[in-house]
């Protein structure tokens, strides 16, 4: 059963709490393991892990990790986790930009797409509304952040609270590292749902929390770009918070802060 922990949220919690005992076979390295239990979160960010006996010890491995899963066999393929560091080596960094706002441009757009016999419209094509309605409203500044960073050797990544295959598509159509969202919203028919508010904000600063734990990322040398002031958490969470185009409570906070301020004309 090849599953994602970002996607059928539902049956990877059912499959993954049914592995107790199951053998994890590992990759890359083809080692071997058995599950003893599994753990309801939190574990450094993640809802769920595997407690794996492994080489003689425990190892616990985030649901993150875990590939696919076939119960009936009793066997889990799983990644390993990212090594930690070496004392004194330096961590990845990376850039978030987390343009909400801005999208919501593209997003009124969306009811030209009103599926037809009940299809739904595929994430490739809201995302190209979107993409359409973000490249109006910050005319090619984006792109210019998200290349400024990468010519630095720091990845970049999409922060949205839509749903996540919508969010990875955009990023993929924008070239970006990839993208990062609330996993559990669906993609309804005819319309686009989001989170909104502080719980938009929340799950935003969580997602890149996450990817942080699992990628050993240097929080404190990353960049957050965002434009909405329900995004305080996640800017709250770098060391180089950003206000790109802020609306006017994002704007008071930065100066209050002392947040840097991106502002350019049509923001």
């Amino acid at each position: 059963m090849t599953l994602s922990p970002g996607r059928c949220r539902l049956r990877f919690r059912d499959a993954l709490r049914r592995t107790a005992g199951s053998e994890v076979i590992f990759w890359p390295d083809g080692s071997r393991g058995r599950v003893d239990a599994v753990v309801v979160g939190p574990y450094e960010f993640w809802p769920e892990a595997l407690v794996v006996a492994r080489d003689g010890g425990l190892l616990r491995l985030p649901a993150a990790n875990i590939h696919e899963i076939d119960p009936q066999q009793r066997l889990v393929l799983a990644s390993l986790p990212a090594a930690p560091p070496r004392p004194g080596a330096r961590r990845p960094t990376a850039a978030f930009l987390a343009v909400d706002r801005s999208l919501e441009v593209g997003s009124r757009r969306l009811a030209q797409l009103a599926p037809s016999r009940g299809a739904q419209p595929r994430p490739a094509a809201l995302a190209g509304v979107l993409e359409a309605g973000l490249r109006r409203r910050l005319d090619g500044e984006l792109l210019e952040l998200a290349a400024r960073h990468r010519a630095r050797g720091e990845r970049v990544y999409l922060v949205s609270s839509y749903p996540e295959p919508v969010t990875q598509a955009l990023a993929e159509r924008l070239g970006l590292d990839g993208g990062l969202a609330p996993s559990a919203l669906p993609v309804d028919a005819g319309r686009l749902r989001r989170l909104a508010g502080a719980q938009a904000g929340a799950a935003k600063a969580d997602a890149v929390r996450r990817l942080a734990a699992s990628d050993c990322l240097d929080l404190g040398a990353s960049t957050a770009y965002a434009d909405d002031a329900t995004d305080r958490e996640l800017l709250g969470a770098v060391g180089h918070p950003v206000a790109l185009n802020p609306d006017r409570a994002l704007r008071q906070l930065a100066l209050a802060r002392g947040w840097p301020l991106l502002e350019r004309v049509g923001g």
